[in-house]
């Protein structure tokens, strides 16, 4: 495991919780291990924005015209590539809860 790039892949992740939440608002960070994973869950109290865009978050043209740029394409290519995954699941006006889950 790269440590440098998970961290990086972290940072893209809380960088788009905190964008979800332009007036302010809750940031949860959590981790645990599942059996042979290592789990980390993030939950904002913000937009949840990604409800109805979860096509276009990791669509590099969508992207671009999104809040969070190219931060959370970032991060998903460097957890994937240790064999992860991040889910990502939005209700509009009660939060976005992104789940990082990478073999351990």
């Amino acid at each position: 495991m790269d440590p440098a790039l998970i961290i990086r892949a972290l940072g893209g992740v809380i960088e788009a919780a905190i964008h979800d939440m332009p007036n302010g608002g809750s940031l949860w960070v959590k981790d645990s291990k599942e059996g042979d994973r290592a789990v980390v869950v993030v939950r904002n109290s913000g937009y949840g924005s990604w409800d109805n865009d979860l096509s276009v978050i990791f669509d590099p043209d969508g992207a671009r015209n999104s809040l969070t740029g190219l931060g959370l394409i970032i991060a998903r290519k460097f957890i994937e590539a240790h064999g992860g995954q991040l889910h990502i699941d939005g209700e509009q006006g009660k939060g976005t809860t992104f789940t990082i889950s990478i073999p351990i």
